[in-house]
């Protein structure tokens, strides 16, 4: 990988976890889908694309605090990551947005499937599980809204960035 392209990752990644630290007054808002989408799309090593974005949680984490419900948050972005890797030969627009809703509707649907399942809030009952989900559905705007932004952010950001410097297409990290 040519050294260009690795400070301009780096540089994505440092922001991840940066804004992830920052934005923890804000529920559901976090960089943290779509950096599992960007790197899945844009990593030629795939494996990175589930090992980059559980370092970012992790050293987030270590600082904001660790929970009985981590499985399903770092699960979600493990598939969030197997998405963007589906996704790498078919970017545009329209399979971005997709990608970024689909990738929301997946976290919201096994992230909140852990809570119901610690037994912690809702009974473990099916009408437990649905009042589970229909308790966070006012969060789950706030989710599509922040992984559709920073999806276009870094997504279109570094697509924009590799049309103005050549050297940034050349080599896949």
């Amino acid at each position: 990988m040519n050294k260009l392209k690795l400070i301009v990752l780096s540089l994505i990644i440092i922001a991840a976890v940066s804004l992830r630290m920052l934005l923890t007054d804000f529920p559901n808002v976090a960089p943290i889908t779509a950096l599992a989408l960007f790197v899945g799309i844009f990593f030629e090593k795939k494996y990175l694309a589930f090992i980059i974005p559980a370092i970012v949680m992790l050293a987030s984490d270590f600082f904001i605090g660790f929970h009985n419900t981590m499985w399903g948050v770092y699960g979600a972005f493990g598939l969030i990551a197997l998405l963007g890797i589906f996704m790498q030969n078919k970017i545009n627009v329209i399979s971005m947005i997709g990608a970024s809703l689909g990738a929301s509707l997946l976290f919201f649907a096994i992230t909140n499937f852990a809570v119901w399942i610690t037994g912690a809030w809702y009974p473990a009952t099916f009408s437990g599980l649905i009042e589970c989900y229909v308790a966070a559905i006012p969060f789950f705007g706030k989710t599509i809204v922040s992984d559709l932004l920073f999806t276009g952010v870094f997504v279109g950001g570094f697509l924009f960035a590799q049309s103005k410097i050549p050297a940034l297409s050349r080599v896949k990290p």
